[in-house]
C-alpha cells in the first residue's frame, strides 16, 4: 500500500521528466501495471504540452508603458484640479481682505446705529425708577392668574422667586397710587399670600 502512494507521489515528476534512476523504473513498471494510473499518466503529460506551446502574449515593454499611462491618467482625473497661476499669486487675496474688512466695519456702523436709540437694557433683580413691592403667590395660582393681577395694577416682576418664595413687583413710574396696588395685591385670594411695599 505504502509503494503505490508512493508511486503515485512520484507520477508528476515522471511526467515532468525529473524523476531518474531506480525511482524512474519502478514508477514505469508500476504504471504498466495499473492501466488507471497509466492514463492518469497520459493525461497529465497531454496538459503539460498544451500549457508549454501555448504563449501566453506578453505585453513586453511597449504594453507595461502604456498601462503606466492609463493608470496615471486614471489617477490625474481622480485628483482635484490644480490651482492656476493666477490663483497662486499672492495679489489676489489682499483686495478681497480690504473688502471683508469694509464691510465688517460698515455692518458694526449699522448695528450701532440700531441699538444707540433704545432703552438701555436693564437686567432683572435691579431696582429702577418706581415704587417697588414685595410679593408671595399662593402655590396654586396660575400664570394667568397672576398676569392678570400684574396687568390691573401695571406691575412687572423685576426679581424673584428668592429662596423664601418673595417676588419683587415695580409699579409703573408714572403711577402714583401705591396704597391702590396694594390693597388690590391684598384683595387678590388665592393668588397674592403677602403683599408689602419695600
Amino acid at each position: 500500500m505504502n509503494e503505490h502512494r508512493d508511486n503515485e507521489e512520484l507520477l508528476p515528476w515522471l511526467v515532468n521528466g525529473t524523476l531518474e534512476g531506480e525511482e524512474k523504473a519502478r514508477v514505469e513498471a508500476w504504471l504498466a501495471e495499473n492501466e488507471e494510473y497509466a492514463a492518469l499518466r497520459d493525461f497529465d503529460a497531454a496538459v503539460r504540452d498544451q500549457v508549454q506551446t501555448e504563449t501566453a502574449g506578453s505585453p513586453g515593454a511597449f504594453g507595461l508603458r502604456r498601462l503606466q499611462k492609463a493608470i496615471a491618467a486614471e489617477k490625474r482625473a481622480a485628483e482635484p484640479a490644480m490651482p492656476t497661476r493666477a490663483a497662486n499669486d499672492s495679489r489676489w487675496w489682499k483686495p478681497a481682505i480690504a473688502a471683508a474688512a469694509l464691510v465688517i466695519v460698515v455692518q458694526g456702523g449699522v448695528i450701532f446705529d440700531m441699538f444707540r436709540d433704545q432703552d438701555t437694557y436693564q437686567p432683572l433683580g435691579v431696582a429702577t425708577d418706581g415704587i417697588t413691592l414685595q410679593v408671595e403667590f399662593e402655590p396654586g395660582a396660575t400664570q394667568q392668574q397672576i398676569s392678570e393681577l400684574l396687568r390691573a395694577i401695571d406691575a412687572s416682576i423685576i426679581d424673584g422667586p428668592a429662596a423664601s418664595g418673595l417676588y419683587r413687583l415695580q409699579l409703573d413710574p408714572e403711577q402714583s397710587a401705591a396704597d391702590e396696588a396694594l390693597a388690590a395685591l391684598r384683595e387678590a385670594g388665592g393668588v397674592v399670600r403677602y403683599a408689602e411695599a419695600e
